[in-house]
């Protein structure tokens, strides 16, 4: 088993070169951008390095748009119903239901209130596992956004919120991509990241197997 950065495990040995390790990293990255996109897409022009990108790549970007606002609103809406760690049921709920909307089979109940699924792609292949942390902080939160935390005392300030939201457009984005990789895919929203417990609790449930 190796690891990828903080949220991606290679669930098989050896060196992964699939294309799936492609779609993810594009994925995320070009969701990451929203906020920069118009500006990200002015210095690829001015640069001369649309010769660069490959179809695939814009296969991503073409996604990445269609669900640009989906994923903004589920951000918003994890953001101001944010929940201390191992009772996020309700944030397990909004993804749930995202993800079962792309049409994943969800397992949820995992350590309390973590849930996996996978997506796989058109060939057989290895597994890939992506983590996202589902729980906020208690914190007041002081501001006058319209998706403020509802919930006194407790706030996302850590980016949980985002985490979560960009994993489930991702999830979406590799969905429509199954015909672009071999292998599988395992989405996993892990409860209590702030406690330190909830990846524990979630390995001893068998998230690996």
């Amino acid at each position: 088993m190796g690891f990828c950065g903080k949220n991606i495990v290679f669930l098989s040995g050896g060196k992964h070169k699939a294309t799936a390790q492609r779609c993810v990293d594009f994925a995320f990255f070009v969701l990451s951008l929203y906020p920069v996109r118009s500006f990200f897409a002015s210095k690829v022009q001015k640069r001369g390095c649309m010769n660069q990108i490959t179809e695939l790549d814009k296969r991503i970007i073409e996604l990445s748009d269609r669900f640009e606002q989906e994923v903004l609103n589920l951000r918003r809406a994890i953001h101001e119903n944010p929940e201390l760690s191992f009772h996020e049921v309700q944030t397990a709920g909004l993804v749930q239901r995202a993800l079962e909307g792309i049409g994943l089979a969800v397992k949820c109940g995992i350590a309390g209130t973590g849930l996996i699924a996978d997506i796989h792609g058109f060939k057989p292949g290895r597994t890939l596992l992506l983590r996202a942390d589902m729980d906020a902080l208690p914190i007041q939160e002081q501001n006058d956004l319209p998706f403020r935390s509802k919930n006194d005392s407790v706030m996302h300030a850590c980016g949980h919120d985002v985490h979560t939201a960009n994993l489930v457009g991702v999830a979406k984005i590799l969905y429509e991509l199954r015909d672009s990789w071999s292998g599988t895919i395992r989405l996993v929203f892990q409860p209590a990241e702030e406690n330190g417990g909830g990846g524990r609790e979630m390995i001893r449930a068998g998230i690996f197997g």
